[in-house]
C-alpha cells in the first residue's frame, strides 16, 4: 500500500482499474486520509485535525482544526478542504472554539456547527457558508446546544439543548434559526440526534447512567410524542447512523462491563439485533470493532479493527486498523496496514475510478 500526500490542485488522473467508494478517516488521532483502491492519500498534515464530515456532494471536507500558542491548546477553528481545487479555507474564525459536532446543508454550501467564544462559555449552534462568510448564531444566548444534524429535506436542524438542566434533551428548529421545538422531556441525557433519509423519524442516544454505563438507542418522530426504545441496557452505545434506505441503524457498542466493543445493526422497527463482530474469524481473536459507516448504496460496512493473529508460529496484535464488510457481516476484509484509525465516513456519490494522482 502507499500513502501519498494532498497538497495541490490534482492536475493529471490516470484510471487504473475497477472502481470502489472512497472512505475517509482520521489516523493517529489528528490527520485526515482517505482511502481509494488500496491506496492512503493524505489530507492534512498539521497534527492538529480532530473531526471531519464530507459534504453531501463528496466534493469537500469539513473539519476542525487545534489552535495552539505557546505549545498549549486554546481552541479550534472549522476550516473547509476543497478536493477539487485543493484549497484549504477557515469558515469560523479562530478566536470562536468550535466543537467536533457540525454538519452540512443538504446543498453542500453551509455548515451547521457547535461553537462558543471563551473557554467555560456555553456552547451554541451557527450557520456559517463554505467561504467563512454568512456567520449566524441560531440558538439562544443562554442554552449550551450541541449535535446538529441538518434533515435530508433541508428545512430543519435537530440537535441537543441542556436548557432545562445539565441533562440534554432533543430539539429541532427551521434551518433560519426560528421556531425551536422540543421533542425529549426526560432526566436522562439524550444525545447525538440524526434524521432518518426520509426525515420521517430521528434517532438519538440515551444515557441514563454513565458509571456503569446504561445506554438506549432511540426513535421518535419531529413532531413528538413518545419516543420508541430501539435498544436498552448497553453499557455503551456511539457513533450510530442511518442506512441509506431508512430500514435500519448501525452502531458500535457492549452489551456489559468490560466486553469488547462490537459492530451492530437493527432493523428501524427495532427487531433483528445483529452483532456483526460476533460471526466467527479464522484469523483474528480477541476482536474489538468501532468506528463504522454505511457505503452510500447500503450494501457495505467499513469499520476500525483491533485484534490478535497467528502468523509464523507467534502472536501479533493490531490496533484500529481499517477494515470492510458486506452489510450482514461476512466477507470482512482488512484494507490497511495503518493503525490508529477513527472516525470512518464513505464519500458520499457514485463509486470512484481506482485512480494514480498526478501533481
Amino acid at each position: 500500500m502507499t500513502i501519498r500526500r494532498i497538497t495541490i490542485l490534482v492536475i493529471g488522473l490516470l484510471s487504473l482499474s475497477g472502481c470502489a467508494y472512497d472512505i475517509g478517516y482520521i489516523r493517529d488521532a489528528h490527520d485526515i486520509y482517505f482511502y481509494n483502491c488500496a491506496q492512503s492519500f493524505q489530507l492534512t498534515s498539521e497534527l492538529a485535525d480532530e473531526a471531519f464530515t464530507w459534504s453531501p456532494d463528496g466534493r469537500k471536507i469539513a473539519y476542525t482544526r487545534m489552535i495552539r500558542q505557546n505549545g498549549k491548546e486554546v481552541g479550534s477553528g472549522l476550516w473547509v478542504y476543497d478536493l477539487t481545487a485543493g484549497t484549504h479555507t477557515l469558515a469560523a474564525n479562530e478566536t470562536m472554539a468550535v466543537h467536533f459536532y457540525f454538519d452540512w446543508s443538504p446543498n453542500s454550501r453551509s455548515i451547521v456547527f457547535a461553537g462558543d467564544t471563551c473557554q467555560f462559555c456555553n456552547a451554541k449552534l451557527y450557520r456559517v457558508n463554505t467561504d467563512g462568510s454568512g456567520l449566524t448564531r441560531l440558538t439562544l444566548e443562554t442554552g449550551n446546544a450541541r449535535h446538529p444534524d441538518w434533515s435530508p429535506l433541508a428545512d430543519r436542524i435537530c440537535y441537543v439543548d441542556h436548557r432545562a438542566a445539565t441533562a440534554g434533551d432533543i430539539y429541532w428548529m427551521n434551518s433560519d434559526g426560528t421556531a425551536h421545538t422540543r421533542l425529549t422531556h426526560t432526566s436522562a441525557d439524550d444525545q447525538h440526534p440524526i434524521w432518518s433519509p426520509e426525515a420521517d423519524q430521528i434517532a438519538f442516544i440515551r444515557v441514563h447512567n454513565l458509571s456503569p454505563g446504561d445506554f438506549d438507542l432511540m426513535v421518535i418522530g419531529p413532531n413528538g410524542g413518545e419516543p420508541r426504545v430501539l435498544v436498552d441496557g448497553f453499557e455503551y452505545i456511539s457513533y450510530a447512523s442511518w442506512s441509506p434506505d431508512g430500514r435500519k441503524l448501525l452502531f458500535h457498542g457492549n452489551r456489559a462491563d468490560g466486553e469488547r466493543f462490537a459492530v451492530y445493526t437493527i432493523n428501524a422497527n427495532g427487531s433483528a439485533l445483529a452483532n456483526l463482530s460476533a460471526q466467527p474469524d479464522a484469523v483474528y481473536s480477541e476482536i474489538e470493532d468501532m468506528f463504522p459507516s454505511w457505503s452510500p448504496d447500503g450494501k457495505q460496512i467499513a469499520f476500525v479493527r483491533s485484534a490478535r493473529y497467528d502468523h509464523n508460529g507467534k502472536t501479533h496484535a493490531i490496533q484500529n486498523v481499517l477494515f470492510q464488510m458486506r452489510a450482514d457481516g461476512a466477507g470482512k476484509e482488512r484494507l490497511t496496514n495503518e493503525q490508529f484509525i477513527s472516525d470512518t465516513q464513505y464519500r458520499p456519490g457514485p463509486k470512484s475510478a481506482c485512480l494514480g494522482y498526478s501533481y
